[in-house]
């Protein structure tokens, strides 16, 4: 099945998807390109749903575990750089206990 779609400057743009076979997925190859991206094999079968839904829960976790890094680097970087707080003995306790 094709579609068109306006692209940049008003160009049309055919996105291309591949109907459904017997019970399994139809592909969109936009979307094919979005989990390669995020390098994780597409679902093309049913049974390979879990297998999936399992990574990206796993890269949920991931980033949310790195946003929490990120923060306590910033809050000591913070810390440091502010003349008021880095001379206050609660804020200098909180930085080493960081490090």
């Amino acid at each position: 099945m094709k579609t068109q779609k306006l692209g940049k400057k008003g160009k049309k743009t055919t996105v291309v998807t591949i109907e459904p076979k017997e019970g399994g997925v139809g592909i969109d190859f936009e979307f094919i390109k979005k989990f390669t991206n995020l390098k994780l094999t597409l679902p093309l079968s049913l049974e390979d749903f879990e297998k999936t839904l399992d990574d990206l829960e796993k890269l949920k976790d991931a980033l949310v575990y790195w946003g929490k890094i990120l923060q306590r680097q910033n809050k000591v970087k913070y810390i440091r750089n502010s003349r008021k707080l880095s001379n206050i003995e609660e804020y200098k306790q909180m930085v080493e206990d960081e490090l």
